[in-house]
């Protein structure tokens, strides 16, 4: 090989040095006629180092160059790494072929001399098998309904793409074939569908880095995820659209924001370096937008296309037909009370702050598709008509409910509310009443409520039969959390300090999980209700609902937007 570039071995030895394997793709790989680098694709940088993180999670949206990277990816070790053994999979037959053909084949033969390293007479080639001149390989595999063309190889790296159709039961097989390597490196790829994939499982256990881009004007951190900035980033149609003028924005100025002097910022630190993810939307990438035409198709699709669609395809986003309704700027605004703690509710109390005051409870367990813990909560009614919720827990622990009741009753004599309101189904739900009334709580000062699932005309209402001995309040669920979202972003519903909260429980956190789902039925209506995405938890905002909205009804002090 040193009649074609003498050098090579010593710019591999540097590459090895500073692990970065970048400097050889414009000497090695060549794309469309020209040498390939990373110019335009700079968010991919991180996964060329050759000493990485053991798993590396690409959720993108469409047309971001993704698979390309990839492809150049899996080449570049095969030639910097001798005897190096990569693994290429993804769901469908066609979709490896493609890869093989599109990519990879078309790298190494549009290269002066990257395709020297596989037509020599000691490798062989095919679609689904590439060997190099350096004894290292790439075996392209598909496996969308078994997991049996993967077991028989030993391997190095694997890379799959189109993680978002794959079945997740396979992983583990997939990684038994790196259990003899000592280098075990995952990279994970996608475009994002719900939040019930291989994909978005895969995504949550990284340190999920998105696209942070400073505004020159205002000096405003725009972070490119829908639950910060994203959709706000995506400026209006102009017809001077190009590099030096981005059709991005920012987020709180609406001035021109540069995407390329941007940088990742990771949401989970402590994953940084070992399990790192990346979020690709389109709107941070030259190819749109820097270009008028596809800026203008961007724009189009966000007006035409199913939300969902957008969200998945365009945004990188994963979506279940519904969007989040709060998002973290909100719970920090709202988390403004200067502590968290209990000798801070009775500071309150004892300076006379609150009218009234209650101890919300939403009891854990309910057969949802994950873990369910009792939460309470104190709230105190203001003179002005505010509600503040200055302490919470979550019993995680904790989940017998002679226990539980224990831990209210202690909690309950401790803060001494006027009212224990709780969700009643029932059941266990009379058990856990019982219990309490048994421990020496008064039956006249706890409140049952029953949450209503389904759209109703009332968002409380009492029903109070003179056959029953005691009455309940009924609450709509979707129409009371509207008017808590509501009160939080207006003033008229406040927490404890959301600093101190989230070096504990991270209890406003349970807010960022709530969405509004819109469904069409077969018969062609539209149905709008407010759920949680699934596999999360949303016991703190349900136990903040219970008890605002019982506070709320039984003083009539609804807040009012203006």
């Amino acid at each position: 090989m040193a009649r074609f570039l003498p050098n090579l071995d010593l710019i591999i030895k540097e590459c090895k040095s500073t692990n970065n394997l970048e400097p050889l793709l414009p000497i090695l790989l060549w794309l469309n006629g020209k040498p390939y680098n990373l110019d335009d694709y700079y968010v991919f940088k991180p996964i060329f180092r050759i000493q990485s993180p053991h798993k590396i999670v690409l959720k993108s949206g469409r047309q971001v160059g993704k698979s390309t990277s990839l492809a150049a990816l899996s080449i570049i070790r095969s030639i910097a790494i001798p005897y190096h053994k990569i693994m290429f999979i993804t769901p469908l037959r066609d979709q490896a072929r493609n890869i093989s053909d599109s990519y990879v084949k078309n790298f190494l033969v549009g290269s002066p001399i990257g395709r020297y390293f596989i037509n020599d007479n000691r490798t062989k080639s095919s679609t689904f098998y590439k060997e190099f001149a350096t004894h290292s390989r790439i075996a392209f595999r598909y496996a969308q309904i078994s997991a049996d063309r993967i077991r028989s190889y030993s391997n190095d790296v694997i890379i799959i793409d189109e993680l978002q159709n794959f079945d997740h039961d396979f992983l583990p097989i997939v990684e038994s074939t790196m259990s003899a390597s000592t280098w075990r490196l995952k990279y994970f790829a996608g475009t994002p569908l719900d939040f019930e994939n291989s994909l978005q499982y895969e995504w949550e256990d990284t340190c999920q880095y998105e696209w942070g881009i400073k505004c020159t004007h205002c000096g405003y951190w725009n972070i490119a995820c829908i639950e910060e900035d994203l959709e706000k980033m995506i400026g209006p149609f102009r017809e001077d659209i190009s590099e030096e003028k981005p059709a991005t924005i920012c987020a709180k100025c609406a001035k021109i924001i540069y995407p390329r002097t941007g940088q990742w910022i990771a949401k989970r630190k402590e994953l940084v370096n070992y399990s790192e993810g990346y979020h690709i939307p389109q709107i941070i990438m030259p190819l749109h937008y820097a270009d008028v035409s596809r800026w203008y198709e961007l724009l189009e699709k966000k007006q035409k296309w199913q939300r969902q669609k957008f969200y998945n395809e365009v945004l990188g986003e994963a979506c279940d037909e519904g969007i989040v309704l709060v998002r973290e700027e909100d719970i920090k605004k709202a988390g403004a009370l200067e502590d968290f703690s209990i000798d801070f509710c009775l500071w309150k109390k004892e300076t006379n702050q609150y009218s009234t005051t209650i101890l919300a409870i939403d009891w854990g367990g309910g057969g949802e598709t994950t873990e369910s813990y009792t939460c309470i909560a104190f709230l105190g009614l203001t003179p002005f008509g505010v509600i503040e919720v200055p302490w919470a827990i979550k019993f995680v622990n904790v989940c017998d409910p002679f226990e539980e009741a224990n831990e209210i009753c202690r909690y309950y004599q401790m803060l001494s509310p006027d009212f224990i309101v709780h969700d009643y189904t029932g059941g266990i739900g009379n058990l856990r009443e019982n219990i309490l009334v048994d421990k020496g709580i008064s039956v006249t000062s706890i409140v049952p409520v029953y949450i209503q699932g389904s759209t109703t005309n009332y968002v409380v209402t009492v029903v109070d039969i003179p056959s029953r001995a005691r009455k309940h309040y009924r609450i709509d669920k979707t129409k009371a959390m509207q008017i808590v979202v509501g009160a939080m972003r207006a003033g008229f519903l406040k927490f404890f300090s959301y600093q101190k909260d989230y070096n504990q429980q991270k209890l406003l956190h349970d807010f960022l999980n709530i969405i509004e789902e819109r469904k069409v039925t077969v018969g062609g209506r539209e149905t709008y209700r407010i759920t949680k995405k699934k596999k999360t938890s949303d016991d703190f905002a349900m136990t903040t609902m219970i008890g605002s909205c019982i506070l709320w009804y039984m003083f009539e002090a609804w807040p009012v937007f203006s």
